[in-house]
């Protein structure tokens, strides 16, 4: 390997540790400012669980599991981005899951003509347009993480 290469790389690793840092701390505030959300008086879980019954996609006996999975998925995926040793399956599940969240809010918006999805708790903008570009620029930089890391193996005890 020159120079040149090497210089490549390393800004590779660089750019590559930079998204995935930002990615997962946007997973740990998108789940805190959810499961924590001072703002909703009665609790971010329970505020999450009714907004889930409010869109009626979800059958309201199963909101309450919608929305642990949901906060689950997110705590799960910011803790796996920050962890030095994370596989690249990671971003190509997170950007799964910003789509899915995506299609979700498209649904209930073209359902519903407006979306209060509790995105970031309360403070959450509830534009669609906000929702979907916003969501749509994080799954990018989720696929361009996962194909710019470099795959990395936990150390083994010799």
């Amino acid at each position: 390997m020159d120079i040149s290469e090497s210089a490549i790389q390393r800004k590779k690793v660089l750019i590559a540790f930079v998204l995935k840092s930002l990615l997962g701390c946007f997973f740990l505030s998108a789940f805190l400012l959810k499961f924590l959300d001072p703002a909703a008086g009665m609790g971010g879980f329970t505020q999450l669980v009714h907004t889930i019954i409010r869109h009626g996609l979800v059958p309201e006996n199963l909101a309450g599991t919608a929305a642990f999975a949901s906060l689950a998925s997110e705590l799960l995926l910011g803790i796996a981005l920050l962890t030095p040793w994370t596989p690249r399956v990671t971003g190509y599940l997170a950007a799964l899951l910003l789509a899915a969240f995506s299609t979700y809010a498209l649904v209930v918006y073209k359902r519903q003509g407006s979306i209060e999805c509790g995105c970031f708790g309360q403070i959450g903008a509830s534009d669609i347009s906000w929702i979907f570009w916003r969501n749509s620029l994080l799954t990018c930089l989720c696929v361009t993480w996962s194909v710019l890391a470099i795959p990395t193996r936990p150390p083994t005890a010799h």
